[in-house]
């Protein structure tokens, strides 16, 4: 698969949950519980994607994000939205998320203020996969299909 396969729909299903889909089409056969972690800009909104690192949950992140084609962070680049990168030796993954249409209308400064990250949280993150989580032998790669946050964001169903 193409790092083109990471579908994004953002929707707030309440006042204190938002659900990320990041493939279209796919039921998860399992979910497990786990900390994510989100980049905040100094408005109180959610930049950029969030974060999965090896010991925040209980499943391979690197068969995780296997079908995302994952690429080694290029620090200080950052990636093209809609890309996955996978550090193996810090066990962790990025999901770059796209913006709204609405933030491509904003000046190159306004993006770039609301770009700037201010702090990181750590919310619990309820994650589906398709395969098997726990079996390390497993010929069903398992991958993030659904998380679910809880950063008390705006009201707005985002589509990508």
């Amino acid at each position: 698969m193409s790092r083109t396969a990471l579908s994004q729909r953002l929707v707030l299903e309440n006042p204190d949950l938002v659900c990320v889909h990041l493939r279209d089409g796919v039921e998860a056969v399992q979910q497990k519980q786990g900390e994510i972690i989100l980049d905040i800009n100094r408005s109180g909104n959610w930049v950029r994607g969030f974060e999965m690192v090896g010991g925040f949950v209980p499943f391979s992140i690197a068969k995780a994000v296997s079908p995302f084609n994952p690429v080694h962070p290029a620090f200080p680049k950052i990636p093209e939205p809609g890309t996955v990168t996978y550090d193996p030796e810090a066990d962790a993954a990025f999901f770059y998320l796209e913006y709204d249409a609405n933030f491509t209308r904003l000046t190159p400064k306004e993006r770039a203020e609301l770009t700037v990250i201010s702090h990181s949280v750590n919310p619990m993150g309820l994650c589906g996969t398709r395969g098997p989580i726990s079996s390390a032998s497993s010929h069903i790669a398992s991958y993030v299909d659904r998380s679910e946050f809880y950063p008390g964001q705006p009201k707005q169903e985002f589509g990508g």
